[in-house]
């Protein structure tokens, strides 16, 4: 039977929390509402963070809608006021001592006037410019469908909608070039993505076809400092991550290890950004169902967690990462795992790394595992044509205690390869030094005992191997 293990997942979101939790606090502030058309009802202080919301703090609106916030320690960043009817209001708060927010229940962002915050000022001129150009676009849009069919006119809406669109444009720059340092102008610098250059032409004439993606990858970041930590209090950095490691960057390890490593020192004058790029690199690779990605996982663990240098993180959860990345680290692609030496059915001690075969095909199996049942005839119909067509061997590892179960298993079905018991080892226990906690589990080696693949199905494993010897024009 197949088991997931959830323990880690549970520590990572227990590590976020704690990271959350653990934010450092700064300036105090009072903030003033007037929500005309709410009345003697409470509403909730969210902020954002990462990819969440939390709850900050309940007020409770006086009949004239009236409400006060005193926040004496609070990081810069957007909060809002969860309304009745689910509406909210956004606004910046942590850079301004005092200021005061009136609108109404009926619009809070449109109807908005601020006194005495020339950030909420900024960031409402940018809202409302915003969205009245969107419903504009949205209405040319509409007519756009009206008159489909009709060249001239479809052109002309288009057009519109181009011109707009650049109007937009232009007031944004031109909002980030008059107020450099304000906070609006890093959010919308974050939001932005780099503009890409015209390709260079190379010797051959042609223009440079990969030029696109290496400057958008080399320059996904150069209007975002990763060493301030009030991005992390938008809805803007935890996407622009997510992004980045999921699609700009190359899905290989050894590329992704890299942008990593290069992320975290930019980020290391800033401790609450550390520890978020951290937080997230370690949960995503750690949980990647891509094959080979948790050698990401444990390039993170052995270089960051160190005693001393992740001190936010309690010890046991401390102690649970380090102990996950020794288990797997034995067995990650391209490493020769431990060897395993035991009986066979003959009681002949055995020795993985011993096989003599260009493909070892490990397989971790139990006869009372349903799982198993359906995998091992795909592996055992094809055994012949694989051993023949690819010099392929077969080391199976019952997992049986009593071996009676596996002894019965492998005659009724008389399996025809390497055939060992799990428990009559002489190389110790292969649970911890193959990470094994579950069955079935398939490995693939090399000629040279690598690991090609791992916690493929039988299906997937023989397909890895075929495609394999296409290249070299074998097939079987």
């Amino acid at each position: 039977m197949r088991h997931r293990c959830n323990n880690i997942f549970l520590t990572l979101v227990v590590l976020f929390f704690s990271l959350y939790m653990a934010n450092g606090q700064t300036g105090s502030s009072t903030i003033r509402f007037q929500v005309r058309g709410l009345s003697d009802s409470s509403v909730l202080v969210v902020n954002y963070y990462g990819n969440g919301t939390f709850i900050k703090d309940t007020l409770k609106a006086d009949k004239s809608g009236n409400l006060i916030w005193e926040a004496s320690a609070l990081q810069a960043g957007i909060y809002m006021l969860v309304l009745p009817g689910k509406k909210i209001l956004e606004f910046i708060a942590g850079q301004e001592p005092e200021f005061q927010l009136i609108t109404t229940l009926k619009d809070p962002m449109g109807d908005m006037k601020v006194k005495d915050s020339p950030e909420n000022e900024l960031f409402y001129q940018y809202h409302q410019t915003n969205t009245t150009y969107h419903n504009r676009v949205i209405e040319v849009q509409k007519m756009l469908k009206k008159v489909e069919g009709n060249i001239d006119s479809v052109t002309f809406y288009k057009q519109r909608i181009d011109a707009l669109n650049k109007e937009l444009i232009s007031f944004k720059l031109g909002l980030m070039k008059d107020h450099p340092q304000s906070f609006v102008t890093m959010f919308l610098k974050a939001i932005r993505d780099p503009e890409i250059p015209e390709a260079p032409v190379l010797p051959n004439g042609r223009k440079d076809s990969s030029f696109a993606h290496r400057y958008f990858l080399n320059h996904y970041w150069d209007d975002i400092s990763l060493d301030d930590d009030r991005i992390l209090r938008t809805p803007v950095f935890h996407n622009k991550l997510k992004t980045f490691f999921e699609q700009v960057v190359y899905q290989q390890p050894d590329s992704i290890i890299r942008r990593v490593d290069i992320l975290l020192t930019k980020s290391r004058p800033s401790k609450e950004m550390f520890k978020y790029i951290l937080w997230y690199t370690t949960y995503t690779y750690e949980i990647s169902e891509i094959m080979g990605m948790d050698k990401v996982f444990v390039h993170i663990i052995d270089t960051y967690y160190n005693p001393g240098k992740v001190d936010w993180i309690k010890p046991k959860t401390f102690t649970d990462l380090k102990n996950k990345a020794r288990k797997i680290k034995p067995v990650l692609i391209g490493a020769v795992p431990p060897n395993l030496i035991m009986l066979d059915t003959t009681n002949k001690p055995m020795s993985v790394l011993g096989v003599k075969a260009r493909y070892t095909i490990v397989l971790f199996w139990d006869p009372d595992c349903g799982h198993c049942k359906e995998e091992i005839p795909v592996l055992h119909t094809r055994y012949d044509s694989l051993k023949s067509a690819f010099d392929v061997e077969v080391f199976a590892i019952c997992a049986d205690t009593t071996l009676n179960k596996c002894r019965e298993y492998i005659q009724k079905k008389n399996l025809p390869w390497i055939n060992v018991y799990g428990m009559m080892s002489y190389s110790g226990d292969y649970h911890q030094l193959w990470n094994i906690a579950t069955t079935p589990v398939v490995f693939l080696l090399d000629e040279k005992k690598q690991i090609l693949t791992k916690h493929l199905s039988l299906e997937q494993t023989i397909r890895y191997i075929r495609n394999r010897e296409k290249k070299t024009g074998k097939s079987d």
